[in-house]
């Protein structure tokens, strides 16, 4: 029972947990691809250096996973390029948000705005369905 003085939305948060889902930051497909290949392009003072290739891990309309040779820093703006078999491409502005150093160096991308043209193309062009 619910009384003039209690707000209505207090209940239905104890009811759904509202406050656990608080956590989850992770609100988009992660599709896992091996059918696009992938560059990162770092920021020089007058353009952009050469691309290099990266390992794409997993990939949404947010962000992505790669593994490259090169050391980049946290918090650097790179450009991630990607190549789809079909010719498509993306040349999306992305900042690195962590970094862990195993066998090879894989960064978290995280895309400077949300991609909906990417996020679109993905699902339209997903054979194998594997998500994560």
């Amino acid at each position: 029972m619910i009384n003039d003085s209690q707000d209505p939305t207090d209940e239905l948060d104890d009811i759904f947990k509202l406050d656990d889902f608080n956590d989850n930051k992770r609100i988009s497909i992660r599709y896992i691809r091996d059918d696009i290949a992938a560059y990162i392009r770092l920021p020089r003072l007058f353009g952009h250096g050469k691309a290099m290739p990266a390992k794409l891990y997993d990939i949404s309309s947010r962000g992505a996973l790669i593994a490259l040779e090169k050391k980049l820093k946290v918090h650097s703006r790179p450009i991630l390029l990607l190549h789809f078999k079909d010719g498509r491409q993306f040349n999306i502005k992305a900042k690195v948000i962590h970094k862990i150093s195993e066998p090879e160096w894989l960064y978290g991308l995280k895309f400077e705005s949300f991609n909906h043209a990417l996020g679109d193309y993905l699902l339209e062009t997903q054979d194998d369905l594997q998500f994560k």
